[in-house]
């Protein structure tokens, strides 16, 4: 039987990292889920987990910049995926 992470080890699509700031605090985390849902006006939709300290900050910050990262990214991918900002500096 083939496993869920062998079948999505298998696409190849954009991974993306959202960033965040405040005058306090700053945080950025490897995003779940992107897509693109409407075209004309062009518009792009980036989920975050409400369990993400990235989150909490988003909601208190004037923006967000997402980050589209290249297969050659894939240590800040892991950094921005694995690590907590409550505990490391990702920046």
């Amino acid at each position: 039987m083939t496993s869920f992470e062998d079948v999505t080890g298998l696409l190849d699509y954009p991974m993306f990292v959202v960033t965040t700031a405040t005058a306090d605090e700053r945080d950025g985390c490897l995003v779940g889920f992107a897509t693109q849902v409407s075209i004309d006006p062009a518009r792009f939709l980036v989920l975050l987990s409400d369990k993400n300290r990235t989150t909490r900050i988003a909601a208190k910050a004037d923006r967000l910049v997402v980050h589209v990262l290249t297969a050659e990214q894939r240590e800040v991918a892991e950094l921005f995926g694995g690590e907590t900002g409550d505990e490391t500096d990702k920046f």
